[in-house]
């Protein structure tokens, strides 16, 4: 016999995790938006954040919105 205590496991291991937190969904575009968002891209593949801020305004939505539409453009386009 061993002088070491066995240790035994209480519960499973992700049984004290908290719970994920629910994927917001899908966001869906109007086609005049896609069409502005492409038609900008085509022009400019990198926006500064005023010129963001100007399209999103423009486009009603949101600047994280645009930044992320151009994120995932570019790389589809690559």
């Amino acid at each position: 016999m061993t002088a070491f205590p066995i240790a035994r496991r209480i519960g499973h291991p992700y049984q004290n995790r908290t719970p994920p937190k629910r994927k917001k969904p899908r966001t869906s575009f109007t086609r005049i938006q896609v069409a502005e968002l492409e038609k900008r891209f085509h022009k400019q593949k990198y926006l500064a954040s005023a010129e963001r801020a100007a399209l999103a305004r423009g486009l009603k939505m949101t600047d994280a919105q645009v930044k992320t539409w151009f994120q995932n453009r570019r790389t589809k386009w690559r």
